[in-house]
């Protein structure tokens, strides 16, 4: 009898701390789920607000190229600056959530570099692009190519660094938005991954060919 019912409080002891375990377990699992989730949805966010700007800005160039001022180039200028705000206002947002889930990582300093390099290039497109509204002399005659901006570091056609931007941002974002199937992957082994993955756009994105990536160690 005694033998029974200590094997009866034993095997309720185990299967006790069995369940804690699980839930234990479970809880962790949905933790990191939540953690990737959260910057799934921010690189979501960023890639939507990407098309935006960057559909708002090609419109508003084809206007400033337009042989005539209508309408419509007043119209695409406020759907620029709508776009351009948004821009900025989610790239902020969402860069602290992306730095902070990336933080421990090895590309840390890779992350941050990238979006140093957006918000540098956002600005100068935009500091162009300003300058041609407000000087409509600029605009006589133009085409695409012709409208460059020149600062003290650089010259740049401004189609060809919007694309550019774009297709470095989007490159980034692929890159840094997490798999769902590789949410419980070994760290060591997703942060080899990672590195690679985020090796692969570096040289194309570098500030030498396309103004965002400055060389980092």
């Amino acid at each position: 009898m005694l033998v029974v019912a200590l094997g009866f409080v034993l095997s309720t002891i185990l299967g006790t701390w069995i369940t804690h375990r699980l839930d234990q377990q479970q809880k962790e699992r949905e933790a990191i789920t939540r953690s990737h989730d959260a910057v799934r949805a921010a690189t979501d966010d960023l890639t939507v607000s990407l098309a935006q700007y960057q559909m708002r800005t090609m419109h508003l160039l084809d206007q400033i190229v337009a042989p005539a001022r209508t309408s419509r180039f007043d119209e695409a200028a406020r759907d620029y600056e709508t776009a351009y705000a948004n821009w900025v206002e989610r790239s902020s947002a969402d860069r602290a959530i992306i730095e902070q889930f990336y933080q421990s990582t090895p590309v840390i300093d890779d992350v941050r570099n990238y979006f140093w390099g957006f918000e540098k290039v956002s600005n100068a497109v935009d500091g162009c692009l300003r300058l041609y509204l407000a000087m409509p002399g600029l605009r006589d005659d133009i085409e695409h190519a012709d409208i460059t901006c020149h600062s003290l570091q650089t010259t740049f056609v401004l189609s060809k660094q919007m694309y550019e931007l774009h297709f470095c941002v989007r490159g980034f974002l692929v890159t840094a938005r997490p798999d769902p199937n590789r949410d419980f992957v070994e760290r060591d082994a997703e942060n080899v991954s990672l590195q690679s993955r985020m090796a692969f756009f570096k040289p194309l994105c570098r500030e030498d060919k396309t103004g965002l990536l400055h060389e980092t160690p």
